[in-house]
């Protein structure tokens, strides 16, 4: 009788499954990483917009009075919000504000902090214009604070 060897098999097999195992691997994680490298390149390219956007917000302070701020968006691009900094000595509170304002529109914002925060008599405001991107359906939205916006209010 002759004795066949089985052990040349068993070697053969546990590579096969081996690179069966590796390729299943491989193929999950690049679905779910195409979808996420998918989603970053899509927010870099609203934030790259937005950068350039920030280059038509303008908006200018039209009258100040202890209760409110006046302003009109004088920039190429509506203002989606504001983010202003309550200047009382020492102390800085700071607000936001989702107030839109479309081209050539009026806002009044508050000039004093709402729900309190400052001790003492407010100074100044700073007033900086955020504007927002993206695609509602495929991205959370992208806010940007447009820094060469800023303008100060004396109170």
């Amino acid at each position: 009788m002759v004795k066949k060897n089985k052990r040349g098999v068993q070697p053969v097999i546990a590579t096969a499954l081996l690179v069966g195992f590796a390729v299943t691997v491989t193929a999950v994680v690049m679905m779910f990483g195409t979808d996420y490298v998918e989603n970053i390149q899509r927010k870099q390219g609203v934030s790259a917009q937005l950068d350039l956007d920030c280059t038509n917000v303008k908006f200018e302070v039209t009258s100040v009075t202890s209760a409110e701020i006046s302003l009109q968006n004088s920039g190429s691009r509506d203002i989606d919000a504001f983010f202003l900094k309550y200047l009382s000595g020492n102390e800085v509170t700071q607000n936001h504000f989702p107030l839109h304002v479309p081209v050539g529109g009026y806002a009044k914002l508050p000039s004093s902090p709402v729900g309190g925060g400052a001790s003492g008599e407010i100074i100044k405001v700073q007033i900086v214009a955020k504007i927002k991107g993206g695609d509602p359906g495929k991205v959370q939205p992208v806010i940007r604070m447009c820094g060469d916006s800023e303008r100060m209010a004396k109170v």
